[in-house]
């Protein structure tokens, strides 16, 4: 029996002791991995995000950047939260300014935002007007003004490009099963997503598709 060169043997046990620590490092990666994944999910789950204070018209971080952009008081608000990129933002509807014509029940002027509740950044947004007063598509069209359509869709909000924007999620929606058919038209299916750009309803139909049924 020839003799292996005591090089050769050498080199087959470092060769073979590399192998064995790839693995063993692969196998601690591969746990660590999980554990974290766990971790997260966890912590996902039971996430609390921040709160606006009970009025925040008498706030002073909301108030000094109302008046930056409307050179008025609040004396009134609603809000409603949404998650946009994974942080919490509320959408905001503050009325500001001495109400108007207050004969006829006072008319107040609006203003819309949303508040980053990490930041209490004040991002100006704007209202969202029923989006069936926007969409007219061929047999659809005497369909997409019923007001009692919202809550066959999804409201969401987005960030592109540093700018917000609504966005309407519709899945497999027959307006024909829910409002009313005057001109005996035929029903149509909306899926996909309606992009609002701004309140002069400026939208981005590519994402949705209305089909003729």
């Amino acid at each position: 029996m020839i003799p292996v060169p005591e090089i050769y043997s050498d080199h087959s046990k470092v060769k073979k002791n590399l192998f064995s620590w790839i693995k063993k490092v692969t196998i601690i990666l591969g746990i660590l991995f999980i554990v974290a994944l766990l971790l997260f999910l966890i912590l996902s789950k039971n996430q609390t995000f921040p709160v606006l204070d009970s009025n925040i018209c008498e706030q002073d971080w909301f108030l000094d950047q109302l008046a930056l952009k409307t050179k008025g008081s609040c004396h009134n608000y609603n809000t409603e939260r949404f998650i946009i990129d994974g942080k919490p933002y509320d959408f905001i509807d503050a009325s500001y300014n001495t109400g108007m014509d207050c004969e006829s029940g006072c008319i107040t002027e609006h203003y819309y935002g949303l508040v980053d509740l990490f930041s209490r950044q004040l991002y100006d947004f704007f209202e969202l007007k029923n989006p069936f007063e926007i969409m007219r598509y061929g047999k659809c069209a005497s369909f997409l003004y019923e007001q009692n359509f919202i809550p066959y869709y999804e409201r969401r909000i987005i960030k592109k490009d540093q700018q917000f924007y609504w966005e309407l999620v519709f899945n497999n929606f027959d307006p024909s099963k829910v409002g009313t058919n005057p001109n005996n038209e035929a029903s149509c299916n909306i899926n996909g997503s309606l992009i609002i750009k701004s309140f002069e309803n400026d939208f981005d139909s590519s994402q949705l598709i209305i089909l003729p049924q």
